[in-house]
């Protein structure tokens, strides 16, 4: 034990101290916490930033906070994107292909979800929800998601988000609140975060909070990030999904078991759904470049169509195999004993 008093042991990044080492805040150890040093790079703004790593769990999670954290999400931040923002062509298609990713109805649908697919509304498809489910997203944005399941027939929709400018989305159907995850009440039969569980400040009160507002019967879906995956191992800090500092921790499917366990859930099944985004991404930031930088044309002077065809296939593969660098969790209530 040690005594009252002692000096912590202190981590290293390149020489750099990052204060005294704390146990992982999924599994508790404290003896193989690995340090790493990341670039801000979406924007290019080359800021550094400390991460630590449990080298028993896998859990990632940044040493501290950059404050304000809102500085870094600007408005040009992709999830901020209004519906007012795309012509009517544009929703028009995208109807076509959401209504092939969800109902698998529709030539134009399908061959437009062969070209650019739907991931967000492809996850809900094995739930065979009910047009009347109470459906809540968590980190909605401007709700396009909510939108979209409004065009499908859904007619209990609310999101919640951190943006203010957000609130009062039409039609009456949709509900958008202000509100972080804590601001979230009622009784909902699914819950869905997509790709914002890795931007919460406590993962693990956020749980418990969320297992409040589940039905017994409801599912929590949790899509995320995964540490450990293949890109991880090969690009390091360069992988694009660690997002430094939006991304506050990244679970692996190890540490998210745990949490769920110790949150009162069970992991009902995973469905690894990564992109060539994995690889392309980050061989952007090896560059030096970054990712607002290389759009449109732009982007096809970095990369070749072929380059990114073999990146399509082998994202595939290891989707197969659960080495993806993200996945769709699917959270269940854990039967009472």
């Amino acid at each position: 034990m040690r005594a009252p008093g002692a000096r912590q042991p202190q981590l290293q990044v390149r020489g750099r101290s990052v204060g005294p080492t704390s146990p992982c805040d999924v599994c508790g150890d404290r003896t193989h916490l690995i340090a790493h040093q990341v670039r801000e790079m979406m924007f290019g703004w080359q800021e550094r930033f400390d991460y630590l790593e449990c080298g028993r769990c896998g859990y990632l999670r940044i040493a501290e906070v950059p404050q304000p954290l809102s500085r870094y999400y600007p408005d040009e931040y992709y999830a901020f994107q209004s519906q007012d923002d795309v012509n009517g062509i544009v929703r028009w298609l995208s109807r076509c292909r959401d209504r092939y990713v969800y109902r698998r109805r529709g030539i134009v649908g399908r061959l437009l979800a062969a070209v650019a697919g739907n991931a967000a509304l492809e996850s809900l498809a094995p739930l065979s929800l009910d047009r009347k489910a109470r459906i809540l997203d968590v980190g909605c944005g401007s709700g396009t998601l909510l939108h979209t399941l409004h065009d499908l027939g859904f007619t209990r929709l609310q999101g919640i988000d951190t943006r203010s400018d957000l609130e009062g989305a039409p039609p009456d159907d949709i509900v958008i609140r202000t509100a972080d995850v804590g601001g979230v009440d009622g009784i909902w039969d699914l819950i869905m975060l997509h790709h914002v569980f890795e931007h919460l400040p406590d993962p693990r009160a956020a749980l418990e909070h969320l297992h409040r507002c589940l039905d017994d019967a409801g599912t929590l879906l949790i899509r995320t990030p995964v540490a450990r995956s293949q890109a991880w191992e090969e690009y390091g800090v360069d992988w694009v999904q660690l997002d430094a500092p939006r991304h506050l921790s990244v679970q692996s499917v190890d540490s998210l078991r745990m949490l769920a366990h110790q949150t009162g859930f069970i992991v009902d099944e995973i469905v690894f759904d990564s992109t060539a985004f994995q690889f392309w991404g980050s061989e952007l930031y090896c560059r030096g470049i970054p990712l607002q930088a290389a759009r449109g044309a732009t982007f096809f002077k970095i990369f070749s169509l072929g380059q990114i065809q073999r990146w399509v296939r082998r994202a595939r593969k290891l989707n197969a195999t659960g080495l993806g660098d993200q996945a769709s969790f699917y959270l269940k209530k854990a039967p009472r004993i």
